[in-house]
């Protein structure tokens, strides 16, 4: 053999090792590893009353895993693979807020309405809670469960954690790699949870929200006479600021929990505001407080409001009328009557029926017409939130 067919050879060899390279390289992104088919065979298993089924899609999962810049792509073809395998088995809802590019704390609810964004608030945890830097580093997945929920680690989760290990394996198998040496977390229990079949209100992400839309509360406003004073005072971000500072409200218990205290507190405002139309009461009491050293009644007015000022931070003694020129702190004060009376007595299995109670349980004795009122719009709100109104709904 001359040395110019050698060289030639050695040459071509040159070229089908780039062309075999390029393709192994081709594969070894998140496109690559997760192809449309296994996405939608794996949507295909879930039940049909799954929320997540209708709502993530295999082009949501891939365009927000594209935005996410090194995501699947960095280190060997097998570190690319047992990263992807590692999120969709550790995909947690997290929210980003700014850092993708919408306002996560004005508009939470676009986390669970859109698809992509749902996506790209995990990759943004993913990517800046060491996750990402634990698989590319070789710290192994047991490091990606650390950064995520620490405290499954502790031993006395074992259940979910043989549940975690299952998964992973799956995914491994399925993305034809070996396991990382270092599944460990702590006791070496480690498993993952599937949790991105699953919609926001499935993933412990379910708050007042992602359970009240902006798009079906500006539809209430939208439908109030032009006349309402309500029409152009109340908004969204008003009530959902002002649930936002209420802890616990609408986050404590289960998803159905979550759902039916929001219904909850929507039907009472509803029935006192007549449906968010009025700011302040029609035909109200000559008096509205009692004098005490604690919280005298304000000069010149016949209401005060200090119990509520003081918890919500706001001088509401000396000016009450800020309740009705602020939506925040309108809604703060009907949340802060709420967890102060309301809360805890439905969230304690009191139903429905224990709202009127604590609001107005004259009503439950000497006015049928407005519990059947305040009924009538709690079932509404469950409808559209889709959860049952539960027990104990009438008083």
């Amino acid at each position: 053999m001359g040395l110019d067919m050698a060289r030639r050879i050695g040459a071509m060899a040159l070229i089908l090792v780039c062309l075999c390279a390029e393709h192994s390289t081709g594969l070894s992104t998140p496109r690559g590893v997760v192809s449309q088919a296994y996405f939608n065979n794996l949507m295909s298993a879930v039940a049909a009353s799954c929320e997540g089924k209708p709502f993530y899609t295999y082009a949501s999962f891939i365009g927000a895993a594209e935005l996410a810049s090194g995501f699947g792509t960095t280190g060997s073809d097998v570190v690319r693979r047992r990263e992807v395998a590692a999120f969709l088995a550790n995909a947690m809802h997290e929210t980003g807020g700014r850092a993708i590019g919408f306002d996560g704390l004005k508009n939470p609810e676009i986390v669970a309405q859109n698809p992509t964004t749902s996506f790209r608030t995990a990759f943004w945890f993913w990517m800046n809670n060491d996750c990402h830097k634990a698989i590319v580093s070789g710290r192994g997945f047991g490091a990606t469960i650390k950064a995520i929920n620490s405290g499954e680690c502790n031993g006395r989760e074992t259940g979910k954690v043989n549940n975690r290990i299952s998964n992973y394996r799956r995914f491994c198998k399925d993305f034809a790699m070996a396991l990382d040496i270092s599944m460990a977390c702590r006791s070496l229990l480690m498993a993952l949870v599937m949790v991105w079949l699953y919609a926001a209100q499935s993933m412990g992400q379910t708050t007042p929200g992602t359970i009240l839309t902006s798009a079906y509360f500006n539809k209430i406003l939208a439908n109030l006479p032009a006349s309402c004073p309500g029409k152009g005072f109340y908004t969204y971000n008003g009530i959902i600021r002002a649930a936002q500072l209420s802890k616990g409200f609408g986050t404590t218990g289960s998803v159905t929990d979550r759902k039916r205290e929001v219904a909850a507190f929507l039907a009472n405002v509803m029935h006192e505001t007549g449906g968010l139309c009025y700011v302040r009461e029609l035909s109200p009491p000559q008096c509205y407080c009692t004098q005490s050293k604690t919280y005298p009644c304000a000069r010149g007015k016949n209401y005060n409001y200090g119990a509520a000022g003081k918890a919500i931070g706001q001088d509401l003694l000396n000016h009450p009328e800020l309740v009705s020129t602020n939506p925040t702190i309108s809604f703060q004060t009907a949340f802060w009557f709420w967890m102060t009376n309301c809360h805890v007595r439905l969230t304690n299995g009191g139903g429905f029926a224990s709202t009127i109670r604590c609001i107005n349980g004259g009503e439950c004795r000497f006015n049928r017409k407005a519990v059947e009122a305040r009924v009538a719009y709690y079932r509404r709100f469950c409808t559209h939130f889709n959860v049952t109104p539960g027990p104990n709904i009438s008083c």
